[in-house]
């Protein structure tokens, strides 16, 4: 689970890190070298470089991603897969940036594989498996593909004119191929027009060529509804899963 107690100073230009109400050594799960360290509101992680005490760490490198500043808010990545994926856990906060250094890892794991096909599909945007009544703007929905091996990446927009009169859970259907049995991860990189707040994190189940969407909330997942949704709402997805 993520390390996120107190607040930190950051200095730009430096490679220091202070704690406020911080217990990086002494904690149950201390934080350690290798560990990563993120900023809430930066697009840029750091690696620990060392843990000097509960109040002071380094950085591998130094810190760029904004002007010198005290009181942030902060999260230390301690759990990894033994391939250095970030593993996220419930009550871990910034899923979309967390799910896209999970994507950037494995994208960097697979560049070696030589097996590669792409093609298009067509997304379908669903409330309680349904779509009744439900339009698109001047550009239908459109879907990209890429598979590597047993991992599919995926990506596509929808333009709604109407979302019409179906309700339910909020899904896309039409995934290129089913998921294997471990399923797999997405996120909405961009949206307008929403009828509630960001923070989107979405996922494939297993077996599956559906996309659950859906967001974070206060220390839990919940599930994206059509009342999450407007007539001219518009959204990108991203993700990947495995086919075996």
């Amino acid at each position: 689970m993520q390390y996120q107690t107190g607040t930190v100073t950051v200095t730009n230009g430096s490679a220091a890190v202070v704690g406020s109400g911080t217990n990086w050594a002494s904690d149950s799960d201390p934080v350690m070298a290798g560990d990563s360290f993120t900023v809430i509101g930066d697009n840029a992680t750091y690696q620990v470089a060392s843990v000097q005490d509960d109040t002071h760490l380094s950085l591998t490198t130094n810190y760029t991603s904004r002007a010198t500043a005290s009181g942030l808010l902060y999260y230390i990545t301690r759990d990894f897969t033994t391939l250095g994926i970030p593993v996220l856990k419930r009550g871990d906060v910034d899923v979309p940036n967390v799910i896209g250094r999970m994507a950037t890892v494995v994208d960097t794991l697979i560049q070696a594989k030589s097996t590669v096909t792409r093609g298009t599909w067509n997304p379908q945007l669903a409330f309680g498996g349904n779509y009744v009544g439900m339009t698109h703007g001047a550009t239908p929905p459109v879907g990209n593909w890429t598979q590597v091996g047993n991992l599919v990446f995926f990506n596509c927009i929808i333009t709604l004119s109407a979302k019409g009169s179906s309700t339910g859970a909020a899904t896309i259907l039409n995934l290129p191929s089913p998921s294997g049995p471990l399923g797999g991860l997405a996120w909405i990189g961009w949206w307008s027009n929403m009828a509630t707040s960001p923070n989107y994190a979405c996922f494939v189940g297993a077996n599956s060529n559906v996309i659950v969407l859906g967001k974070q909330g206060t220390g839990f997942w919940v599930t994206l509804y059509d009342a999450d949704f407007n007539n001219n709402s518009n959204l990108e997805v991203f993700g990947f899963y495995f086919t075996l």
